[in-house]
């Protein structure tokens, strides 16, 4: 019972955490998407605004603003898979380089004081590791590769769930005009 209380705190955490996130990302996406409509609308009004007809044209700055919306949105989230990319190369290459380092040192292929943080080795080895887990994310387009996709289903089903719990209210939940819901 202890664990299963356990397990339901860690992911009420990350839900709220990653809610934080979507939340953050949604609201810069939104402050790009207004600052293109604001300067980019009038231009576009002006020059294409002849093309349409008589009876949609009061939807035209409509139809800009959400799709500026869409673009600054879609434009918040790429920044954010980017950043998280090169922190995730940061991080990896970190784990890979102090695992690497305790496992020569317990093996005794080199001393404890050989392997300082702030050498160029370190330096360099952890640089190139970083750049390069970053590089592969990006240019695999943030997906696994044929083995491991398989070995890693569970947890790309998790990432999943947790994408649906980040990004919903649930399943049972409506939104409502008294908690800030849109009524359709």
């Amino acid at each position: 019972a202890t664990a299963l209380e356990g397990l339901t705190q860690a992911w009420l955490a990350i839900i709220g955490t990653l809610r934080i996130k979507f939340a953050q990302a949604i609201t810069l996406g939104s402050s790009i998407g207004n600052a293109l409509h604001k300067y980019l609308s009038p231009l576009i009004i002006k020059t294409v605004g002849h093309l349409v007809p008589k009876d949609y044209k009061r939807w035209l700055p409509v139809v800009l603003q959400y799709g500026f919306r869409y673009i600054g949105i879609s434009l918040a989230f790429y920044i954010v898979r980017i950043v998280s990319a090169v922190f995730m190369g940061m991080k990896g290459a970190e784990l890979f380089i102090v695992g690497t380092t305790n496992y020569l040192v317990r093996h005794s292929y080199l001393s404890g004081d050989y392997i300082d943080t702030g050498s160029w080795m370190v330096s360099a080895a952890f640089t190139a590791l970083a750049l390069f887990g970053a590089y592969w994310q990006i240019s695999s387009n943030f997906s696994l590769p044929f083995p491991l996709n398989i070995l890693l289903l569970p947890l790309s089903i998790l990432e999943r769930v947790l994408l649906f719990a980040v990004g919903s209210q649930g399943l049972t939940t409506s939104p409502t005009a008294a908690d800030g819901g849109v009524q359709g």
